[in-house]
């Protein structure tokens, strides 16, 4: 489900690799995308298909040409006990053969770029056994808030979710 970590592995950028804006026939391929990670929740694709494009949230692809090796959403979150209500990043998902190319670094900046002009702290849930995702978290400035067994209504594989924040003011240049 998870890319193993291994922080001495150092992979390489690939100047193919593009973000951009999520359009509707990309929801097909951000599904197979996600399917990677594991099973789909029902419904995900309906709720992909009305985030893509509503001016309040941010779908972003990563691709190749025509590929979609790559996605990330950021959105607002609200009426979770657990986690305040605010922008949450959601989805990041590199495909396995896509990985170590610096695809998931890409759509995170992005999504944040995005974030920027609209808020100043944002959220992501991760789970904990996914290492390289808690990793890239960390070089773009989250750091770990709290930790449970379900986080907004997410329950994680391993039994364990993180809340990670990131404030605009203490991301280091």
């Amino acid at each position: 489900m998870f890319a193993p970590f291994a922080p001495q592995v150092h992979g390489s950028p690939d100047p193919r690799v593009l973000v951009r804006a999520a359009r509707l026939e990309d929801v097909p391929a951000i599904v197979q995308v996600a399917a990677s990670r594991g099973a789909v929740a029902d419904g995900f694709e309906h709720r992909l298909t009305s985030a893509v494009g509503d001016p309040g949230r941010c779908v972003l692809v990563a691709h190749v040409g025509p590929t979609v090796v790559g996605w990330a959403s950021v959105s607002w979150w609200s009426g979770h006990d657990d986690v305040p209500d605010g922008y949450a990043v959601s989805g990041l998902t590199v495909a396995p053969d896509w990985r170590r190319r610096y695809v998931g670094d890409r759509l995170l900046g992005a999504v944040l770029d995005w974030s920027w002009e609209r808020t100043t702290v944002v959220r992501s849930v991760v789970n904990a056994r996914n290492t390289p995702s808690v990793s890239l978290h960390e070089r773009h400035g989250f750091m770990q808030v709290t930790r449970a067994a379900q986080l907004a209504g997410i329950t994680f594989e391993g039994g364990t979710g993180i809340l990670m924040q990131v404030d605009r003011g203490q991301v280091r240049a």
